[in-house]
């Protein structure tokens, strides 16, 4: 039992992204819960390697809450709050979700399976960008800098993941950075 924690703590995160959807509205609500779904993605990894119970079902869960609540959060702000960029940083945004589906595809191409990694810079990038929805919410503004920071980070991921990709042999979805 103690093994299915991390996986039950990554699929409350699939449950909470969704919940979201619902809470948008409701800004202390959403928040609250906002931060659960981020919380839960700093914990799951971390007791799965303090347990020593990393699976691939543990990876693989872990990339699809990690790209639900990253298209929740995307579906939120355009849609829903039509919250507006500069039009540098939607080029920016633009190219690396061009970058990211070419990477997504590449990975089921060569390995067969659909799966983003988790580097240092991903991991980096997602926490930057956790913060933009709760900056906008509490203060009613996009920062610029603070948009333009995480894009350029989410660039560089992509395209250090696309190297990797390149790289690699066997597909290592934990693999922290091109240098390993």
């Amino acid at each position: 039992m103690t093994c299915q924690l991390p996986n039950l703590i990554t699929l409350s995160r699939i449950g909470l992204s969704l919940l979201l959807l619902g809470l948008c509205d409701h800004h202390f609500l959403f928040l609250s819960f906002y931060g659960l779904c981020v919380l839960s993605d700093l914990l799951d990894g971390y007791l799965a390697r303090k347990l020593k119970c990393t699976t691939l079902l543990g990876a693989r869960l872990d990339s699809l809450a990690d790209f639900l609540f990253l298209t929740t959060n995307i579906y939120l702000v355009v849609f829903q709050w039509k919250i507006t960029f500069p039009f540098y940083i939607v080029i920016i945004i633009t190219f690396c979700f061009v970058i990211r589906l070419f990477n997504f595809i590449y990975t089921y191409l060569k390995f067969y399976q659909w799966n983003m990694m988790h580097t240092y810079l991903n991991k980096i990038t997602g926490f930057l960008l956790a913060f933009f929805i709760p900056i906008y919410l509490l203060s009613g503004t996009v920062i610029d800098g603070v948009m333009l920071l995480g894009s350029c980070f989410a660039v560089a991921a992509s395209i250090e993941e696309a190297l990797i990709l390149k790289k690699q042999k066997l597909y290592l979805v934990n693999q922290k950075s091109i240098r390993e």
